[in-house]
């Protein structure tokens, strides 16, 4: 059953249509910035609206920039300080950020997310734009632990771009897993066709892979109800995200990619897979990042993808380990075996049961995305940054996995989280990586 947008989320009378973004939008709103995307999203908004007002000239007359972030704690200053720990764990943070941030303890799983009265009113009138990152992640979790978190928070997040008699922008952080049907998939791959941005969702009667990926349809579903009676909304699809592509490091290694590449070096062997589906989609997490600021600061059109970068084949970096390479069964029970010996201490422990289900076509059955609409944006965000005068500019591609990989994998050894690799002349991790 598709599932019905609340009533009260409606803009409020009287509000432009289609919404005009504010020209320099001053006071944000950030769920989810006590994770790993969500303290890159922080720095990299503080960043680039510091960075306009150095060239703007008439930035005096601007209001104080204002980033707040919503987090569980019992107090606001408990909250900021989760903030501030996350970003200096996930090498993100700078001094200079302490005057613009403000915390404000809540819960995105609670009615109103866990606010008072008086304080959701209060961002109501005065947030110029909502980026709603918070989520529960959790690929074996059942629908309804995490729904209250991924759906109903998403709710409260339009309930609140409605609210104060002001309008605001939601920028929602969705995941590339609301495609994940093996129904879909087969389809595609059948027909040598790609997923496009503006694909429409599967049925609501399709099985999707995890219940995490039906949380974030049905939310995704709610942001599009809401999108059709005029509410700003954009969703992003992230991909597989990875580490930093400017300092090549990992800050995030319990992420179920670098726990699959742990086994692989642990059982010592890949699975086999086509040259053309089976790579892992990733995107480095300081290019998500750059978008979803791209999307807050500027004025541009609904974009629903991430760019899905596939990784380099298994070969290529399982050389470097001597891993050989075997059948998707015959790795799998390479695993299975090896987790009963182990028991919890295998990094895929936890998803012995997930081997041959929903992994096996997550892995081995993904067809290609399209970043078409991904790409103008970046490219039209970079346009207007070198109109600014302003030196650092993105990329309008994500860097290649290709060129990425091997950092991340000497920064994961040096962690000692991987092995050192087994062939000759790797001394240098760094260099021969």
């Amino acid at each position: 059953m598709i599932p019905v947008l609340p009533a009260d989320i409606i803009p409020p009378k009287g509000s432009a249509q289609p919404f005009v973004q504010a020209k320099h939008p001053r006071n944000f709103l950030v769920t989810g910035a006590t994770g790993f995307l969500g303290a890159f999203i922080v720095a990299q908004l503080i960043d680039r609206v510091l960075t306009l007002d150095g060239v703007q000239p008439d930035s005096t007359a601007l209001d104080p920039l204002k980033v707040t972030c919503l987090a569980r704690a019992k107090t606001n200053d408990a909250a900021l300080a989760r903030v501030i720990t996350n970003l200096q764990h996930h090498s993100c943070w700078n001094p200079q950020y302490e005057p613009y941030l403000v915390g404000i303890a809540g819960d995105i799983s609670r009615a109103q997310w866990g606010l008072a009265d008086e304080d959701w009113t209060s961002l109501a009138t005065s947030v110029d734009a909502i980026v709603h990152n918070g989520a529960v992640v959790h690929f074996l979790a059942p629908y309804h632990k995490i729904a209250p978190t991924n759906v109903d928070g998403t709710i409260w997040a339009l309930r609140l771009a409605v609210a104060g008699n002001k309008l605001k922008p939601v920028h929602y952080v969705s995941s590339g897993t609301v495609l994940f049907s093996p129904h879909q998939f087969v389809t595609l791959l059948s027909r040598g066709e790609i997923v496009r941005e503006d694909d429409p969702l599967d049925p609501a009667t399709t099985v999707l892979c995890t219940s995490y990926g039906e949380t974030k349809w049905v939310a995704e579903k709610r942001c599009a109800q809401a999108a059709a009676l005029g509410v700003p909304v954009t969703v992003v699809r992230a991909a597989w995200i990875s580490g930093s592509s400017k300092t090549g490091t990992v800050t995030d290694s319990s992420s179920l990619l670098f726990h699959l590449i742990k086994a692989c070096i642990e059982i010592g062997a890949v699975p086999e897979t086509d040259e053309k589906v089976g790579l892992v989609a990733m995107t480095p997490v300081d290019y998500v990042a750059e978008l979803v600021a791209a999307l807050t600061l500027m004025d541009a059109a609904q974009i629903k993808d991430m760019p899905q970068l596939r990784t380099e084949p298994a070969g290529t970096w399982a050389r470097k380990w001597n891993l050989a390479v075997l059948s998707w069964d015959q790795w799998c029970a390479r695993n299975v075996y090896a987790i009963r010996t182990q028991g919890r201490g295998h990094p895929l422990a936890p998803l012995r049961n997930q081997l041959l289900g929903w992994m096996q076509r997550y892995l081995l059955s993904i067809p290609d995305w399209s970043t078409m609409q991904t790409n103008m944006v970046m490219r039209a965000w970079r346009e207007q940054l070198l109109a600014a005068n302003v030196v650092e500019v993105p990329t309008v591609l994500a860097t290649p996995a290709d060129e990425l990989m091997p950092l991340y994998l000497a920064d994961l050894v040096v962690k000692g989280f991987l092995p050192a690799p087994k062939a000759k002349g790797t001394q240098n991790l760094r260099a021969k990586l």
